[in-house]
C-alpha cells in the first residue's frame, strides 16, 4: 500500500527515487496538468512506474538489502510546496543502511544492485518517453553513490583491498540529500591498500563528472566511468598516464 507521508531524513537511508522534474502540480506544466483530470491520469502512470520498480527491485536484490522483506513504505512528497518544487516518488528499503553495509552487504553489492536498477529503469523510461508520456528520472541516496564507487575501483581499476569510503555532500539549490533531485552531489573517496585514494564526483544521479587517483602527493586524471554500462567488461583498461605527462614535460 502507498503510503503518502512526507519525507523522512535520506542521508543515510537505502531508498531509490523516482523525481518527475516537469510534471510539477496540476497547476502547471504541460497540457495534461491544466485539469485535475489530467494530473489523476499522469499520477495514475507514475504509480504503475514505481509498482514495476518496486517489484524489479524485489526481484533483482540480493539476501540483506531487503531486511524488510517486500513491503517497503513507498512516500510521495513535493519539494518546497511553496514554490511549487518537483513531484518525489520515494521507495524507501532500509531507514539507516550504515547497519548493514559490511556486516549484512557489501559496498560492491549495493553497487551491483544499483548500476542493475539503472540499467532497468533507463529500458523502461526510454520506452514511456517513446509513447510520449511523462519524463522522470531516478535517484539513488548517497549509500548507492559510494557502492557504485567501489564496485568501480573493484571491478573496473581491479584493486583487491578497500580500507575506507568517504563521502561529503554538496547541495545545489533545492537538490540534497535530504530533498533529491539529482542535482546534489557527493565528492566520494575509496581508500585502498597503500596511500592511493580513487576520488569521484557524482550527481545524485549516478551521473560521474570527475574522476582521479591521488597516489602520494600526485594527482592522475582517470577515464570518465560509463555508469550506463552494467557490463564492466565493455569499459577501457588502458593504463592512465600521470597528470604531469599530460601537460608535457617542461
Amino acid at each position: 500500500m502507498t503510503d503518502r507521508s512526507s519525507r523522512q531524513d535520506l542521508d543515510h537511508a537505502l531508498a531509490v527515487i523516482a523525481v518527475d522534474p516537469k510534471y510539477i502540480s496540476f497547476m502547471q506544466s504541460g497540457p495534461a496538468a491544466q485539469t485535475m483530470e489530467g494530473w489523476q491520469e499522469h499520477q495514475r502512470g507514475v504509480d504503475a512506474l514505481m509498482d514495476e520498480l518496486e517489484a524489479e527491485i524485489v526481484r533483482i536484490a540480493s539476501a540483506g538489502i531487503l531486511s524488510q522483506g517486500e513491503d517497503f513504505p513507498r512516500h510521495y512528497y513535493q519539494i518546497g510546496p511553496a514554490c511549487q518544487g518537483p513531484h518525489v516518488e520515494l521507495i524507501e528499503l532500509i531507514q539507516n543502511a550504515n547497519a548493514i553495509i559490511e556486516t549484512v552487504v557489501t559496498y560492491v553489492d549495493l553497487g551491483t544492485f544499483a548500476f542493475q536498477i539503472r540499467e532497468w529503469w533507463t529500458q523502461r523510461v526510454g520506452k514511456t518517453k517513446n509513447s510520449g508520456s511523462f519524463e522522470a528520472a531516478l535517484i539513488l541516496t548517497a549509500p548507492f553513490i559510494e557502492g557504485m564507487c567501489v564496485a568501480d575501483v573493484v571491478k573496473r581499476h581491479g584493486e583487491t583491498r578497500v580500507r575506507q569510503v568517504q563521502s561529503h555532500s554538496r547541495q545545489d539549490f533545492l537538490g540534497s540529500p535530504a530533498h533529491p533531485t539529482g542535482s546534489e552531489r557527493y565528492t566520494v573517496a575509496v581508500s585502498v591498500k597503500g596511500p592511493r585514494h580513487y576520488i569521484y564526483t557524482v550527481d545524485g544521479m549516478g551521473n560521474v563528472s570527475d574522476h582521479y587517483l591521488m597516489n602520494e602527493g600526485e594527482v592522475i586524471p582517470l577515464d570518465m566511468s560509463d555508469w550506463k554500462k552494467t557490463a564492466y567488461s565493455d569499459l577501457s583498461r588502458e593504463p592512465h598516464r600521470p597528470h604531469k605527462v599530460l601537460l608535457g614535460d617542461r
